[in-house]
């Protein structure tokens, strides 16, 4: 979201000046393929949780964060429109294809914003109308193919997972800002999705593996697996 309060076509163009850097557009989509599998590949969908945003509803549309900054290009109504329409069509293409025959092994989708989290923070009924909508769509793609789902914006590490689906949270916003704290154990708010986490400053390592992809907290101190997260690929008879 922070991003969005500066000049987002700048953030693109800098694409073309530096090799560390890519963003080519607010949201897109690539394949990697799966170690020692040449007919297994893994989908990285990157979406823009802003642009997502502001496809709320009308009502909603005053009660976004840092509303006032943003751009209509980028995240206004009819991007927010465009966006979930791109979004729906890239987590339906597995749905036609015969599991044998699309070579699709686990989706990965990557955004700033959480869809579910076990952080003690305010949450904006816009976000929450976000949360909701794609939280219902990444449920009926983890029916098809595993979905591993990253994200940052919560200064915490935290590892939910989704209830009789294939589908987990993965959070890391602890880069360097001020670190927030959990629910606790028997709140009323809190997640019961939730599995592990730690206010601990640090990053994330994910390993595509021939059979499955692993997620490891390494904390920033100690340089030290502070917890891993597995989730196995989708079957292919």
């Amino acid at each position: 979201d922070h991003d969005h309060r500066g000049n987002v076509t700048a953030l693109m163009a800098h694409t073309q000046r530096s090799p560390r850097w890519e963003l080519h557009a607010p949201y897109y989509s690539f394949k990697v393929p799966i170690p020692g599998r040449s007919d297994r590949h893994a989908d990285v969908v990157v979406i823009d949780s802003i642009g997502l945003e502001g496809g709320v509803d009308h009502e909603l549309q005053a009660a976004r964060r840092f509303r006032e900054d943003y751009t209509d290009e980028f995240a206004g109504a009819e991007a927010g429109k465009t966006q979930w329409s791109w979004l729906e069509k890239v987590l339906e293409q597995d749905a036609t294809a015969s599991p044998a025959g699309n070579g699709l092994s686990v989706r990965i989708i990557v955004a700033h914003r959480p869809v579910v989290s076990n952080v003690n923070r305010s949450r904006t009924q816009a976000e929450r109308w976000v949360e909701k909508r794609l939280r219902e769509m990444l449920k009926a793609a983890a029916a098809r193919t595993p979905v591993l789902f990253l994200n940052g914006h919560d200064h915490a590490m935290q590892f939910l997972e989704e209830p009789g689906a294939n589908l987990h949270y993965v959070g890391n916003g602890v880069g360097g800002m001020e670190l927030h704290n959990f629910f606790p154990a028997g709140d009323p708010s809190a997640a019961a999705e939730f599995q592990w986490g730690s206010s601990t400053l640090g990053f994330l390592v994910h390993e595509l593996g021939p059979e499955a992809v692993a997620s490891y907290f390494v904390g920033a101190k100690t340089r030290q697996v502070l917890h891993s997260v597995t989730l196995a690929y989708a079957s292919r008879v």
